[in-house]
Order: structure tokens, then C-alpha cells, then sequence
């Protein structure tokens, strides 16, 4: 028998099958007899005064619900008698739900897989007994620091208080557990989620961001639902002696989804909302809410027409985010059961392979991810060969992933996708001896909204021969305070002009979505070329053209700036330069050599600048030029700045040479 209730003299146990019911009272009294009346819907079931005080009763908890037990206590001694009533629908009804969970058959279908991997990874068992016998918490990509409290912040960074709050630990602790068979490690992930559900799970007046972080919150309902799957699994006898708890999960469970279902919690036609709607059809489903399911349904078809353009291209202008929502996407069609679904699978089957498409191109020789926008420069995996298997587009995939080394050549070198804003030349695909010996350049003309995006119109960057040349500035961190995230997402740190006495209309984003455009572009082999301009700034017109000629290795880049107020304003072009490049300006030359190799960029101007000057890393409280390749990571570049003063029309074409030493 499994104790559901331990209050006010009594103790309510039901046995695993819920088809028995006992009521115990906690304290023999002399002199004393008991009687117990069973309070149902439509019945009341009476057990008359008797010596002992246990009470059970047979029912089937899945068609009859007990309200209430009142219980009475008679001292015939002195002819008193007393009674108290105690409400147990809510115990029931939670252990009515964890009974469907246990014979829910999508338990397995839909949390096993993960389950294995985490218990399986060496990383998480590690962490685990970090924190279990250290009290030493290694969240994510972070150090490991002592445990201290649910709203201590240790590096003043979002992203560490925010995989806290997700439960991030969990994996780490059922790893630990797996390893060790010890239930004490057990008692201390319940002694951790139980200090959170006790301070959070109820409190209304807190502020604290990350108690109900539209995505934390999420990820927070799945790590306990993963937890009460390995618990099923592997320690059902320490859910019977540790029932309470498990209620207290449920419960937290029937909270969280009812917070994911409000409207206004939704975070709409963003990642986190989509990860919202994922959790909350998995709680549906695991838990048998109807209600979560059909709300869930309703908002992935919606969020699937947003989330991309019909080029394939996800709309949070990153790379990386690209990759992030694809999968999640991918994650949905293929671990859902289809009849769930209906007709979002083939849905998603008309843009899916575009999406493929996008990531084979985008992806840099080197096989990282560029960091455009708030990316980080890292591999991308093949999560993708159950759903993509032996189509073109994953065969094209496979090269770029494995640097020739597996798949089929894509038909062309380059790829615009006008609608989206990107533009990716490359001068040739190579072949696993020689992939990484090439040029590669990628063009983003505009923002396509206001998640993840950083202030970049017109900008590019030139990966070539195994090395950066013009680089991004990274994603850095999330902190928007942070001078280095701060610099990251503005205009100053991206390869596009700085124009005095001017600057974008902060109080309509919609302005910056609405006037870009690619108008022109050329996908030709060896000489593509794309067109974009726009007017995201006040008074300012700004089109730039860049072309390739493969064959020269050779790239051209026409700006052509307009002050459609006919003000005069001061100019800065500007380049990023990684640090490990040296920069000489000549006078009718500027030569950017590698120290890595013995490649040279000789760069040629049209229009001779009023000013010339190459600036590196931070000065004081001023970011001149860094680069963050990796989050929370950030080391200097240096910034080539071409300054042209008074002027309120200009022509200007850069021509990038390369050559070798």
C-alpha cells in the first residue's frame, strides 16, 4: 500500500492498482471506538463504530472518486463523541494521474530515448557525483561553483540562472544515481526540486525572472516528467516509500501546464514559445489532458507557417537558431505519433527540405556554423539522416557536412535567398583532399524580426583558405547590460557604414523588417553577384553590390550611400580583421597578410578616404573591435575604419585580391 495522505490523525493509503483504499487512524485512545463514513459523489459508504481503527474498502479509482473521509472517535467511557472531515479529492485525483501514467504506454515511446542518453553520457555522471558529494554545480557550459541558493547568479550571467531553473542538475543526479544505485543520491535531487516547489510553486509576489521564464519554465515540466520516467523504470519501489513527493510532482506538473496553456505566458512565433508548445503536447499526452494536446496542435501549425519563409530559412536571423528550430521541428514530426499530429507532418515536409538546403550552404568550409547573429562557431551534427535518408538534399548535406569525405556534390557553387535576406557565394565545393581550400562568403541584407537579431543590415563575412579573414562579432552572451553584448549587436561591431546624425527608428521595428531587399542577384557559377539596399536608418539610403569572380579570387564591393535629407555626414566603412592578421596601409594599397599562412588580402579603394586608421580590442570602457566565437567567451580583432567626412552622396568600391606571398 502506497501512503497518499498523512493529516490530521489519519493516514489514507491506496495500493498500486488502485482498487483499495485504507483509512488508519494515527492514535489509539482508551476506551475509545472508531467509525468511518466514505463521502462519494452520489453515495456515502459507513463503517460503524468498531475497535479497530483501520478502515479499507475496495474501489476503482478510475470510475469512482472518494471526496471526503469523516471519521469519528467515541470515548464510551465519558459518552463523547467527536469527529473530523478531511477533503481527499486532490490526493485521489493526483494519484488517479500518476496510476494513468504508469500504464500510459507513451511514456516509453515518447521519454525513454532521452532518458538512456542521459544516464549513459560519462559528462553527467561526472556532474552528478560533482554535486552530490561536493555540492558543486557544473550547469551547461559553465564552471562548476558551490551550490548556494535558487537566486544567487555566480557569473552574473542569464544563461547560468536560467539552466538552474530548467533543472539542468537532473540529468546529472539520475546519471549519478544510475551509476551509484544509491538512494541517497535520490534524496537529494528530491531535497533540491522539493526547496524550489516549496519557495516558487505558489508564491505570487516574487519577481525573479527565471520562476516563470516562458522557456525555463518549459524545459522545467520536462526535466520532471524524464525524472518520473526513470523513476518508473529503474526505482519504482522508492516512488512507493516516497509517494509524497511524487504527488508534489504531479501536482508541480498540473501547475506548470496550466501556466504553458495561458495565452499570455505564450511566447509567440519565437523558439522559446515553440519549445512551450512542445512540453505542453508532451504533458497533454503523458498526462491525458485533451485540452493540452488541441491547444498544442493548434499553435504548432501556427508556429510552422511563421517560423520559416517559404525559402526554407528560419526567420530569428542566426544561423545557429536556424539549426536550433529545425531540430526541435524535426524532434516533433519524429517522435510524435502521427494521428497526434494530423496534417502537420506533411506540412512540414514542404518546407523541410529547404531548410536542409540552407544549412548545407551556410555552413562554412571548416564545417562550423558562421557566427552571424547570435550564433556560435561550432559543428553542426547529422540529425537529420532517419527523416532525409536518400534524398538529394541530404546527400548534398552529407558533403559539406564531412568535407567531401561522404555524399554528393552540390550542382551549383552558390546559393540567394532573396525573400530571407541571405546571399552565400562560394568559389568552389572542393573535394575531401582539398574542401577546406576555398572561399566562402556570406551576405545578410536584413532582419526578418525582432528575436535574435543584431544590427547588420548589409553586412558580410569572408571565410577562405582554412581561415577568417572578415569576420562577425559573435553572440557573446545574453546579458544586454553587458558593454561586450552591447557592442556585439550594434552596427559598430558588423562590416557595414557608421553614419553620423543619424540612426534607426527605435520606437517601430517593423521599420527595419519592412525596408530592405535583395532586388538583384546572380547565382552563376563563377561570377555571382547579389544587390540590397535599404533605408533602416532615418534619412539614409544605403545599396550595396557585392561580386565574385571565382576565377581571380577576387571580390568587389560597391556601396553606394545616399542623405536623402541632403545633410553631410561623416562615413566610417568598416572591416573586422581577426587578430592573427596584419594590416599595413600602403598608400594606394591596404595589405592584410596571415600569419598562418601565406596568403595576402591587397585591398583597393576607388575614393580616397578622408582618414584610415585600424583600431583593436577595448580601451577602457570603449569596444573597438572583439570577437566572441564561443558564448561567454570573447577575445580582440581589429576594426579597419575608411572615414569619409562631409559628404552627402557617395561612391565607393572596395576590390579584395588574393594572392600569395
Amino acid at each position: 500500500m502506497i501512503k497518499i495522505l498523512d493529516d490530521k490523525g489519519i493516514s489514507l493509503y491506496v495500493n498500486s492498482l488502485g482498487t483499495d483504499i485504507k483509512i488508519s487512524l494515527n492514535k489509539k485512545k482508551d476506551n475509545c471506538v472508531y467509525a468511518c463514513y466514505l463521502y462519494f459523489k452520489d453515495e456515502v459508504v459507513k463503517y460503524h463504530y468498531q475497535h479497530s481503527m483501520d478502515f479499507s474498502h475496495r474501489i476503482d479509482l478510475c470510475t469512482s472518486k472518494v471526496l471526503k473521509v469523516r471519521y469519528f472517535i467515541w470515548d464510551k467511557k465519558k459518552d463523547v463523541r467527536t469527529s473530523e472531515s478531511i477533503d481527499v479529492t486532490k490526493q485521489l485525483t493526483l494519484f488517479d494521474t500518476y496510476l494513468f501514467y504508469l500504464d500510459n504506454e507513451l511514456n516509453s515511446y515518447l521519454l525513454d530515448k532521452d532518458v538512456e542518453k542521459y544516464i549513459s553520457t560519462e559528462e553527467n555522471i561526472k556532474r552528478g557525483k560533482l554535486l552530490f558529494e561536493n555540492n558543486k554545480l557544473k550547469l551547461t557550459s559553465f564552471n562548476a561553483v558551490e551550490w548556494e541558493d535558487w537566486e544567487s547568479d555566480p557569473f552574473n550571467n542569464r544563461s547560468w540562472q536560467w539552466a538552474l531553473h530548467w533543472f539542468d542538475f537532473n540529468k546529472y543526479l539520475l546519471a549519478f544515481h544510475y551509476k551509484t544505485n544509491s538512494d541517497k543520491v535520490l534524496d537529494s535531487l528530491k531535497n533540491l526540486i522539493n526547496s524550489w516547489i516549496d519557495r516558487y510553486l505558489y508564491n505570487n509576489n516574487t519577481d525573479f525572472e527565471f520562476i516563470w521564464h516562458d522557456h525555463a519554465t518549459a524545459l522545467r515540466a520536462e526535466q520532471i516528467l524524464l525524472l518520473l520516467y526513470y523513476l518508473k523504470k529503474y526505482n519504482p519501489l522508492w516512488i512507493a516509500t516516497n509517494f509524497g513527493f511524487i504527488s508534489k510532482l504531479f501536482e508541480t506538473l498540473e501547475v506548470l501546464g496550466k501556466k504553458l496553456e495561458q495565452e499570455d505566458f505564450y511566447s509567440k512565433h519565437t523558439n522559446h514559445g515553440l519549445e512551450q508548445v512542445r512540453v505542453l503536447m508532451l504533458l497533454g499526452l503523458i498526462l491525458d489532458n485533451k485540452s493540452w494536446v488541441d491547444t498544442s496542435i493548434f499553435r504548432l501549425n501556427d508556429e510552422l507557417d511563421f517560423s520559416f519563409t517559404n525559402e526554407g530559412v528560419h526567420k530569428e536571423n542566426s544561423p545557429g537558431y536556424h539549426q536550433f528550430v529545425f531540430k526541435v521541428f524535426l524532434s516533433i514530426i519524429e517522435e510524435f505519433p502521427s494521428y497526434v499530429l494530423k496534417d502537420l507532418g506533411p506540412k512540414f515536409n514542404d518546407i523541410a527540405s529547404k531548410a536542409l538546403t540552407y544549412i548545407t550552404y551556410i555552413l562554412r568550409p571548416d564545417n562550423n556554423l558562421p557566427i552571424i547573429g547570435d550564433t556560435e562557431l561550432k559543428p553542426t551534427s547529422d540529425a537529420y539522416s532517419n527523416f532525409f535518408s536518400g534524398t538529394i538534399e541530404y546527400e548534398n548535406f552529407l558533403y559539406s557536412l564531412t568535407q567531401g569525405k561522404r555524399g554528393t556534390v552540390p550542382f551549383k557553387n552558390n546559393i540567394v535567398y532573396p525573400k530571407s535576406g541571405y546571399a552565400i557565394f562560394r568559389n568552389t565545393w572542393g573535394s575531401k583532399q582539398d574542401f577546406t581550400d576555398s572561399m566562402h562568403l556570406i551576405f545578410k541584407a536584413g532582419c526578418l524580426s525582432q528575436y535574435h537579431h543584431q544590427q547588420d543590415e548589409n553586412n558580410f563575412v569572408l571565410y577562405a583558405f582554412g581561415e577568417d579573414w572578415i569576420i562577425d562579432s559573435g553572440l557573446y552572451n545574453y546579458v544586454n547590460k553587458d558593454p561586450i553584448r552591447h557592442y556585439a549587436r550594434r552596427r559598430q561591431a558588423h562590416n557595414i557604414p557608421i553614419i553620423s546624425d543619424t540612426s534607426y527608428v527605435h520606437t517601430d521595428f517593423n521599420h527595419r523588417m519592412d525596408n530592405w531587399s535583395i532586388y538583384d542577384y546572380s547565382e552563376d557559377q563563377y561570377n555571382p553577384y547579389v544587390s540590397a539596399e535599404n533605408t533602416v536608418l532615418q534619412d539614409i539610403k544605403h545599396s550595396r553590390k557585392i561580386e565574385v569572380d571565382s576565377l581571380k579570387l577576387e571580390i568587389k564591393i560597391e556601396d553606394h550611400l545616399i542623405c536623402l535629407d541632403d545633410v553631410k555626414r561623416t562615413v566610417s566603412f568598416l572591416l573586422h580583421v581577426p587578430i592573427d592578421k596584419n594590416i599595413e596601409i600602403l598608400e594606394d594599397i591596404i595589405k592584410i597578410s596571415s600569419s598562418r599562412s601565406s596568403n595576402v588580402i591587397n585591398l583597393t579603394l576607388s575614393e580616397t578616404p578622408s582618414l584610415v586608421e585600424v583600431n583593436k580590442g577595448m580601451k577602457g570602457n570603449t569596444v573597438h573591435s572583439v570577437v566572441s566565437y564561443i558564448a561567454n567567451t570573447h577575445e580582440d580583432s581589429q576594426v579597419i575604419r575608411f572615414i569619409f567626412k562631409d559628404v552627402d552622396n557617395l561612391k565607393f568600391i572596395s576590390l579584395i585580391k588574393f594572392s600569395s606571398t
